[in-house]
């Protein structure tokens, strides 16, 4: 009977760690900007992407994303890529046309080369050195099978 009521106390215990770990990890996410990853078109080959980024500085223009994505980007549109270092991708602001002001988005559009096996979602998300969470957004008609 002992046995049964430690073993009680152990899954409640547990059960609780989890759904506190769980509410914590929301609440860190809740103060992270979310930023917008739109898979717009998928082809044999390649893969377009709209990417959405929250100006969270009014009167700031300037922003730059990193992420780490284990795919090939072969160009980018409305923005500069700054640098790739393997998979880890710096892009940033390039002309007035990007650059957000009194809390606007911007967006910014790349193709990327598929490369089979691998994810097309980013991961390890930071605007402006702030760690961010990437915002998946489904495309009517593409299909994620490689996600």
């Amino acid at each position: 009977m002992k046995k049964n009521k430690l073993m009680d106390l152990v899954n409640f215990s547990l059960n609780f760690l989890c759904l506190f770990s769980v509410i914590n990890l929301s609440n860190a996410w809740a103060g992270m900007p979310a930023v917008e990853y739109k898979i717009i078109s998928m082809r044999e080959d390649t893969f377009e992407v709209s990417i959405t980024i929250p100006n969270r500085e009014p009167g700031s223009g300037n922003w730059q994303l990193e992420f780490d994505l284990m795919q090939n980007i072969e160009s980018v549109w409305n923005a500069e890529l700054r640098s790739q270092t393997g998979d880890h991708y710096v892009v940033k602001s390039s002309d007035s046309e990007t650059r957000g002001s009194n809390g606007q988005s911007v967006n910014f559009w790349f193709i990327a080369h598929t490369d089979p096996g691998n994810s097309i979602v980013p991961s390890n998300c930071m605007v402006n050195s702030e760690r961010c969470i990437f915002s998946i957004i489904e495309t009517q008609g593409v299909r994620y099978g490689r996600l």
